[in-house]
């Protein structure tokens, strides 16, 4: 906040530097759970960045993903997929649908699904995310693993045990 604070009096409010302050402080009040001042920060940077970068710039996908991610942590999931989708919307333009970005929208969007228990749906986005994170870093990365869960959930959530375990004894592997 500090740091913020410092670059609202030297770049003003509407700079690109401090549009990114905004969403960093959005993200530690997640971390603390504080989850509706971190949507205020989310949003800030979000406002920031859509006029001074526009709509369709990578950093303001961020800031779209970044809400989402708050109002899915507040169980608000059918305006948290709104943003998740813009996100994902603008990633797959600018970056493509191979990129490692775009898979952490398509795990976003999936997140939102699940909320809103929609797990057919989400379970095509998770595999999309995963087939992504596969082919860029492997079977055995980190983020592979963590999609190996949310896939597993997702078919947990649809009463398929058996291929549900198996995702989430991947994502142990991968882990261990």
């Amino acid at each position: 906040k500090k740091s913020l604070e410092i670059l609202e009096k030297a770049l003003g409010k509407e700079h690109p530097d401090t549009a990114y302050s905004y969403n960093i402080v959005g993200l530690s009040l997640r971390d603390l759970g504080r989850y509706e001042e971190a949507l205020e920060y989310n949003k800030k940077a979000l406002e920031t960045r859509e006029k001074v970068l526009g709509e369709d710039h990578l950093d303001t996908s961020t800031s779209y993903k970044d809400v989402g991610g708050s109002l899915d942590d507040l169980g608000r999931h059918e305006e948290a997929l709104e943003y998740n989708k813009k996100a994902l919307e603008i990633r797959e333009k600018v970056l493509g649908k191979d990129h490692l970005s775009t898979a952490m929208s398509y795990s976003s969007v999936g997140t939102s699904l699940v909320g809103l228990g929609h797990y057919e749906e989400a379970l095509e986005y998770n595999k999309k995310s995963l087939e992504i994170y596969e082919k860029v870093l492997g079977k055995d990365h980190p983020d592979s693993g963590a999609t190996y869960s949310e896939v597993g959930v997702s078919l947990m959530h649809l009463g398929r045990h058996k291929e549900a375990l198996e995702y989430n004894k991947k994502a142990l592997e991968v882990y261990e």
